[in-house]
């Protein structure tokens, strides 16, 4: 009986104790810094991962526009990005390692490739073969999916083009930005991807660019990272990519060209004023 006492005691501190630290710690900052890198001077498993990107990103007419690392966007992590955009057909894609460190335990190192969609109205697409499912709540701004058994690159943008058509539709004009204002137009994502979760409650503002959770927020996104409740969203993220999977592999794999682009301007990224996008299961 004290073995059972022990472990129900484990699990209540894990799961009303851990959120309450959350609460008082996390800072999330919505302005990192980011810094141009040079791709020959990064770390050799950095490097190795973004060349073996960059040779199938080039298959699938991508330019590699920018290659840069973020830094403060939350304590101890460094992210490692190369930056690709395909003009002709409106879309963009990272490559992406992320380096956690944890005072003197081993590095904790996620790699993972992403695709994006951005529509003229501000709604986007993206498509990742990450294994982690993102903390934050889903908003009807954006539709994103985790196909963590899509490692080939050419694979996961065919399962894109799918996606692309069905959620954005094949006649928006699609959002980039001008030549020169990639970084820029990269941190305006990420910032707009933040202060969405303002209107979820999950966040608040601090001021000066910081970010607090909520004490709901800083309880829904732990326990959604805890278990039984980790099990079941990567589980139900699976079988949602599986079915689309299969939608995308019965058309052909013909990637859009000379599709309308207009050039993304700054925006406000609070999500108040952009229309809900369609969602596929």
């Amino acid at each position: 009986m004290t073995l059972i006492y022990l472990l129900v005691g484990i699990a209540l501190l894990a799961y009303f104790g851990l959120p309450l630290m959350i609460k008082s710690t996390l800072r999330i900052n919505a302005r990192p810094v980011m810094a141009p890198a040079t791709p020959t001077l990064l770390a050799d498993d950095v490097r190795e991962y973004f060349d073996a990107c960059a040779a199938k990103f080039e298959q699938l007419k991508f330019e590699r526009v920018a290659t840069f690392t973020i830094e403060q966007a939350t304590p101890n992590v460094t992210s490692h990005v190369t930056l690709w955009m395909n003009r002709a057909a409106g879309q963009a894609a990272v490559a992406n390692v992320m380096i956690s460190r944890s005072g003197d335990k081993p590095n904790q190192v996620k790699r993972y490739v992403e695709f994006l969609t951005r529509v003229q109205d501000g709604v986007s697409v993206t498509t990742n073969n990450s294994s982690e499912l993102g903390a934050f709540k889903r908003t009807t701004h954006a539709d994103s999916l985790s196909a963590q058994h899509v490692p080939d690159v050419a694979h996961l943008y065919r399962l894109h083009l799918w996606r692309d058509g069905q959620i954005a539709g094949l006649t928006a004009p699609r959002a980039l930005p001008a030549p020169g204002s990639e970084m820029p137009w990269f941190a305006d994502l990420f910032e707009e991807s933040i202060k969405r979760q303002l209107d979820t409650g999950y966040l608040m503002f601090a001021g000066d660019g910081i970010y607090l959770p909520t004490v709901r927020g800083a309880y829904m996104m732990t326990w959604g990272q805890l278990f039984p409740m980790n099990a079941i969203r990567r589980g139900t993220e699976d079988k949602r990519a599986e079915a689309q999977i299969r939608n995308a592999a019965s058309i052909p794999f013909t990637p859009p060209g000379n599709v309308r682009v207009v050039l993304d301007s700054p925006r406000d990224g609070g999500g108040r004023t952009t229309p809900p996008m369609r969602k596929v299961a």
